[in-house]
């Protein structure tokens, strides 16, 4: 009968608590875990300008003013989120 709390037999649990451990151990304060994201700043600044481009395209389409649609992108762009 197991003695954890997982209901495996306490071989299985003590050899994998020793695998996890062997493996904490390997890893160095110096890893640098890889980003998940992978985004190219470049390629995330281009889209950001692109989409604000669009947005004002759209704004002095329906008729707001040069000056106003500036004025609303800017604002969408520095508003807060709480």
């Amino acid at each position: 009968m197991p003695n954890n709390p997982f209901g495996i037999p306490d071989e299985v649990l003590l050899a994998m608590v020793n695998a996890a451990i062997q493996q904490k151990g390997q890893q160095t304060k110096s890893h640098t875990p890889e980003n998940p994201f992978k985004v190219d700043p470049a390629a995330m600044a281009k889209k950001s300008a692109s989409t604000a481009k669009q947005l004002y395209d759209a704004y002095v389409e329906v008729g707001f003013t040069a000056e106003q649609a500036f004025d609303l992108v800017k604002g969408i762009l520095t508003a807060k989120k709480n």
